[in-house]
């Protein structure tokens, strides 16, 4: 099988009851485990499992500028419809979640898995402009 058996996610997103600028998401994500074969070596066939996938990320969004907002001939933001700064955690709980296995083999023949690792946790700062 190349494909988990099962997999779950659930996209979260609401916004402060007292100021609608100000946005939260939140994204989960579970994959169960999975099976992974050794190519040309029937004795091990799915050999190795692939332990299950297991993801969080945040993110905070505010609107800085928007399309209402009634702006001077000179401003220099003037052109701009609206400007959204986020704030993102991906991968909030900093799990290495395995995505494949890299089959390495020696001068003996010996075959050596040595795993593929998605990134750990990561910051995103972004300023989205729309004109």
């Amino acid at each position: 099988p190349s494909d988990r058996l099962l997999t779950i996610g659930l996209y979260l997103e609401d916004y402060l009851a007292t100021n609608k600028n100000f946005k939260v998401h939140l994204n989960m994500i579970y994959g169960s485990n999975m099976p992974y074969n050794i190519p040309g070596n029937p004795r091990y066939r799915n050999g190795l499992i692939i332990d299950p996938y297991i993801r969080v990320d945040i993110g905070f969004s505010a609107l800085l500028l928007s399309e209402k907002n009634n702006r001077r001939s000179h401003s220099p933001f003037r052109k701009f419809d609206n400007i959204w700064a986020s704030f993102e955690v991906f991968n909030l709980i900093d799990r290495q979640n395995t995505i494949s296995y890299q089959l390495i083999k020696d001068f003996s023949n010996a075959t050596y898995a040595i795993p593929n690792r998605l990134t750990p946790r990561l910051v995103n700062l972004k300023l989205l402009a729309r004109f």
